[in-house]
C-alpha cells in the first residue's frame, strides 16, 4: 500500500524552503502502528524497575538504534531507507521538480513527513524537527562525544597537579609585583589574574560542564530513549546544545596547557 510523504529542502534558486510531495510504500506497514508505550504494565514495582535499569545499560548499539527509529516513527516521521518505490507527485501546494533533478535531490534526503499527519503544519511549525538526525549518525555522535567527554575529564585529572602549581606560581608573582609598588608592572597583575581565571575555569567550570554532558549523553542513550515520556524534539534540541558546549570546551583544553592532546 502506498502512502503520501513530503520532504523539505532549500531551493538552490530562491534559497527558500520548499515541500516536495511523494508517494511511496513502507517497507514495513506496521510502522504506522507503533505503540507509544514499550510496557504492558506501567505500574512497575521498585524491584522490577531496578532490574529494568540494569537491563537498559546492557543494551547494544543496534538495540538503541532500533529504539531511536521507533521513537522517530511514533512522530510519523520516517527515514528514507524505510520506504520504497518512491514517486514524485504533482500538487498545487507542493514544489514539483523535473525527473532528473528530483532523482538527484532525493539522494540527499534522509527524513520524510507523513503527509496526512502534517498537511496542516506550516514550515515554521515543522522547523523544530530539523534536529532529528539519521540513526547511524546519532549512534556515531553520541558514542564519539561520550569518548571525548571521558578523555577531557581524564586529561584534566592528569594535568591537575601541574595546573595547581602554575596557579600558585602566578599567585606568588602577582603578590611580588604588588609589594614592589611599581605601577609600570601592574599589567603583569592583570595578565596573571587572567591566567589564573583560565586555570580555575578549566578545573571547575569545564570539568563540571563535561561531567554534566557525560551524564546526559548516557542518560539519553540508555534511559530516555526507552522512556514513554521522552519528548524527542526537545531532547535532541538539548543534545545539539550539549554537542556544541563539549566542542567549545574541547577546543579550550587543546589551546591551554596541552590539556587535551590533538
Amino acid at each position: 500500500m502506498s502512502y503520501q510523504f513530503f520532504f523539505i529542502i532549500r531551493s538552490f534558486k530562491t534559497k527558500s524552503l520548499e515541500r516536495v510531495l511523494i508517494s511511496a510504500e513502507l517497507c514495513n506497514s506496521n510502522l504506522l502502528k507503533i505503540n507509544e508505550s514499550i510496557f504492558t504494565n506501567n505500574t512497575l514495582v521498585n524491584s522490577v524497575k531496578e532490574l529494568y535499569l540494569n537491563y537498559l545499560v546492557s543494551k547494544t548499539n543496534d538495540e538503541i538504534k532500533t529504539r531511536y527509529i521507533d521513537k522517530v516513527n511514533q512522530l510519523k516521521l520516517f527515514f528514507k531507507d524505510q520506504i520504497r518505490n518512491i514517486r514524485q507527485i504533482k500538487s498545487d501546494k507542493y514544489t514539483y521538480y523535473p525527473d532528473k533533478e528530483f532523482d538527484e535531490i532525493i539522494k540527499s534526503v534522509s527524513m520524510l513527513f507523513l503527509d496526512s499527519h502534517y498537511i496542516l503544519n506550516n514550515l515554521n511549525e515543522l522547523d523544530k524537527y530539523k534536529v532529528i538526525i539519521p540513526p547511524n549518525l546519532f549512534i556515531e555522535l553520541i558514542d564519539d562525544n561520550i569518548d571525548l567527554a571521558v578523555k577531557i575529564n581524564q586529561s584534566i585529572l592528569k594535568k591537575y597537579d601541574l595546573l595547581v602549581r602554575k596557579d600558585k606560581e602566578l599567585l606568588k608573582k602577582k603578590n611580588e609585583v604588588l609589594l614592589s609598588k611599581n605601577i609600570f608592572n601592574f599589567e603583569e597583575i592583570i595578565m596573571s589574574l587572567k591566567e589564573r581565571e583560565m586555570i580555575s575555569y578549566i578545573l571547575i567550570d569545564i570539568d563540571a560542564d563535561v561531567t554534566n554532558a557525560l551524564i546526559k549523553f548516557n542518560d539519553l542513550k540508555f534511559r530516555k530513549l526507552f522512556s514513554d515520556e521522552c519528548e524527542l524534539v526537545e531532547v535532541f534540541t538539548n543534545f545539539k546544545e550539549l554537542l556544541n558546549t563539549l566542542k567549545k570546551n574541547a577546543n579550550i583544553c587543546k589551546e591551554n596547557y596541552n590539556i587535551l592532546d590533538s
